[in-house]
């Protein structure tokens, strides 16, 4: 099925927590998000979160886990290092997004 869902999935995956373009407030304490690509743990999750970049969008104490299988990237919108197979089980923490 080409271009289909199950041809996306084996190339990227998507991210755990994502806010709309169009949102103009949002604000989110203690959030986590965890990869566990057993079926394929060649999959790469971009990021774990993604969240439009404007003053009013604020993230405190975020972290992306990886659970033994697959990786994700980065934390938020390109920031934070990667949860990968090298850190099983260790979170991978971004404090604030966007830094003071």
């Amino acid at each position: 099925m080409l271009g289909g869902y199950s041809d996306r999935i084996e190339s990227a995956g998507y991210a755990g927590y994502q806010v709309g373009d169009r949102v103009k407030t949002h604000t989110l304490y203690g959030g986590g998000v965890y990869v566990f690509n057993q079926n394929n743990p060649s999959i790469h999750t971009e990021n774990g979160f993604e969240v439009p970049q404007r003053p009013g969008v604020r993230l405190h104490h975020i972290m992306t886990v990886n659970l033994s299988a697959g990786t994700i990237d980065h934390v938020v919108n390109g920031l934070g290092d990667p949860a990968d197979t090298t850190r099983i089980g260790a979170p991978v923490y971004v404090v604030e997004y966007p830094t003071p």
